[in-house]
């Protein structure tokens, strides 16, 4: 098996002739470029795929295989933000954040080929952490045009951080060239969230995931070569700077109990960045707000909680529709950003329970007809 491949590589392309075979041979740098122009007249979204179909397929370990579902999977999460958000918005400038994912999408094709998983349904991942970040991504896309870049960049930023700590630990030639493609994109496009949102809101963009320093070094495109810059770094220094979340604000330094503002979440730890919680929490106080598949909830410690039900739909066809002032108990994950992603809302007036996730945190929508749950 060939493993530590350096990504320039000669991407050769078997082409027949007359019955016969040769190689055309086109060098391409590590972002896929070809170096000497096009090849043979054909774009240079089918010389990269030709580029990653000419590096050999080498096995997958198992934390290897695990990453690249991960990965993928939060490639899919920040397309389909992306895709919502432009249709909602008439983001016309921003259409070819869409067109251009078909280089990508035929990348991960060919590994899904390779490599085979799950290619997944639009807005449904089997990762909890991944499924808190596209539904605060959609709630702030939901709220108004200067939010939505907001989310979009907050989805752009769950996927830096992912790279951030995988890419490193991609030896496969393969893999790690098609998230070193990923890696550039997301940049570019934090790049044009940041600038989006501050046109749009008159206020400077703040990091909302990554650090500070992280934030300045893409904004002034000197991040680099992710491939040597992220190999060595410590996944935990990129994270030092998260705080606890405040949607429409950007970062809050909320110190580490975790009660910062309104949607950062008490109970010990909401500002500590190890990620989503594994287990089932629970909570019980007053609905004061319900909108956009977000419920606030003011606990009885006083703690203001933001609570994410998820597919409204699903929603609807449950018929969970609390009112302001009812009290409820809430079981759900915490995300390291505050936002508690439901796993069952129960009315504590008729003891009504409903279910939007399992033990599991799959969400009850999973089965695409918006009734995958049900009331109990």
């Amino acid at each position: 098996m060939l493993k530590n491949i350096f990504i320039g590589v000669l991407a050769a392309a078997l082409v027949v002739a007359g019955g016969s075979a040769f190689y055309n041979v086109v060098v391409v740098d590590a972002a896929g470029n070809g170096l000497f122009g096009t090849w043979f007249g054909q774009d240079p979204e089918t010389v990269k795929l030709n580029a990653l179909e000419a590096i050999p397929t080498s096995e997958l370990s198992e934390q290897e295989a695990a990453n690249l579902i991960f990965l993928a999977e939060t490639y899919r999460m920040v397309s389909d933000v992306e895709e919502y958000a432009v249709n909602k918005w008439s983001m016309d400038n921003f259409r070819q954040m869409i067109d251009t994912r078909s280089e990508l999408d035929g990348q991960f094709d060919i590994l899904r080929e390779r490599y085979p998983f799950e290619a997944g349904q639009e807005g449904v991942y089997s990762d909890v952490g991944i499924q808190s970040a596209y539904e605060l991504s959609m709630m702030l896309i939901e709220m108004d045009k200067a939010s939505a870049y907001q989310g979009l960049a907050y989805a752009v930023e769950f996927q830096i951080n992912a790279l951030t700590e995988r890419i490193g630990n991609a030896d496969n030639a393969d893999t790690q060239y098609v998230y070193q493609n990923l890696m550039t994109r997301a940049e570019n496009h934090l790049r044009n969230m940041a600038s989006a949102f501050q046109t749009e809101s008159g206020l400077e963009y703040q990091a909302q995931l990554i650090s500070a320093e992280m934030l300045t070094s893409i904004l002034s495109g000197s991040v680099g070569n992710q491939n040597q810059g992220f190999a060595n770094s410590d996944p935990s220094s990129q994270a030092a700077a998260q705080t606890d979340f405040v949607p429409g604000q950007g970062s809050t330094s909320a110190g580490q109990n975790g009660k910062g503002n309104q949607g950062a979440a008490g109970q010990g730890g909401a500002g500590q960045v190890a990620g989503m919680s594994t287990e089932l929490l629970t909570y019980h106080g007053e609905v004061v707000a319900y909108e956009f598949g977000t419920l606030t909830l003011l606990t009885d410690d006083g703690v203001t909680l933001g609570v994410a039900t998820g597919n409204q739909n699903y929603a609807l066809s449950i018929g969970f529709a609390p009112t302001v002032g009812e009290i409820v108990t809430i079981t759900g994950y915490l995300s390291p950003e505050g936002l508690v992603s439901a796993a069952s809302i129960t009315l504590d007036s008729s003891g009504e329970v409903f279910t939007f996730r399992s033990a599991t945190g799959q969400p009850g929508w999973a089965g695409g007809n918006g009734k995958g749950g049900g009331q109990h």
